[in-house]
């Protein structure tokens, strides 16, 4: 039977390799990163697939090519950098190029997006979940000053449980991060530790848009430079972490920074509910 539940978290872990991977300024440590979103990506696949085995562990990369054959160049891709790695991660600085780091992100994040597909349909997602829901009010805000939290009133009592998707009438608000008795704490999609599997409505192109708490709103990253993203672009729940219920309103493109110097866009969203509010 399908793990479903630890394959979300494998690529939410990835989507997370992925972002330290894009923020690093070394290219050792790009390089590590990128390789770990991979690994953990190919992981993702393998739980979906696999049943439990107490046979001794296989290396992931021997593994995919089983259960998914078309990955087997993804596979071998991927296994060759794992010595470099090591390397890198053993503080070895110059094990690789800028280059070799620069294309070994943009593979990890094709790679993972081509995972995410992979599972939508392995998995059958729904278009929309549908799930019992409960009315809630914010009572106050975080005493936190470098976070974006709320706290409803609503908690375990009422049925809330850790992880339940927040949303109003317009939008994505958050995500519940711990519940209590009477009361939960809310993370807010402006957080910057949100992070949401998100789908251009008008592209179809895959993304995952963070939190940017700074000036109270989100951005679209992992997206090439040269990707196709406008000013004006909406953005909804793709489904893809198991969490939020599949054409959920999230964000629209605010502004698009295309830099020569950089492989990625600088992508401003805009959250289209008002989370802070």
């Amino acid at each position: 039977m399908a793990s479903t539940n630890s394959s979300h978290d494998l690529v939410a872990a990835a989507l997370r390799s992925l972002d330290v991977a894009i923020t690093a300024t070394r290219p050792a440590e790009r390089f590590a990163a990128a390789h770990l979103a991979a690994l953990r990506a190919a992981a993702a696949l393998v739980a979906a697939h696999a049943k439990p085995s107490g046979r001794r562990p296989t290396s992931v990369w021997l593994l995919l090519p089983r259960v998914a054959p078309d990955c087997a160049d993804w596979a071998a891709y991927f296994a060759a950098g794992a010595t470099k790695r090591a390397l890198a991660e053993a503080g070895v600085s110059t094990v690789v190029s800028e280059r070799e780091a620069d294309d070994l992100v943009r593979g990890a994040h094709d790679f993972i997006n081509l995972v995410a597909d992979r599972l939508r349909d392995l998995l059958e997602l729904r278009a929309r979940l549908q799930v019992k829901s409960h009315a809630a009010e914010v009572l106050y805000d975080s005493a936190d000053p470098y976070t974006r939290k709320v706290v409803i009133d609503r908690g375990s009592t009422q049925g809330v449980v850790l992880g339940s998707p927040v949303v109003d009438d317009t939008g994505v608000i958050g995500q519940v991060t711990r519940a209590y008795p009477l009361t939960s704490e809310v993370t807010l999609v402006t957080d910057k530790d949100a992070a949401i599997p998100v789908i251009n409505t008008r592209t179809q192109q895959r993304g995952a848009a963070f939190g940017h708490p700074n000036d109270g709103g989100m951005e679209l990253r992992y997206m090439a430079a040269n990707a196709d993203v406008q000013v004006g672009d909406m953005l909804q729940t793709s489904g893809m972490d198991g969490v939020y219920p599949t054409g959920l309103p999230v964000a629209k493109v605010l502004r698009v920074d295309r830099r020569a110097d950089s492989a990625f866009a600088k992508i401003v969203l805009a959250p289209i509910a008002r989370p802070d509010s």
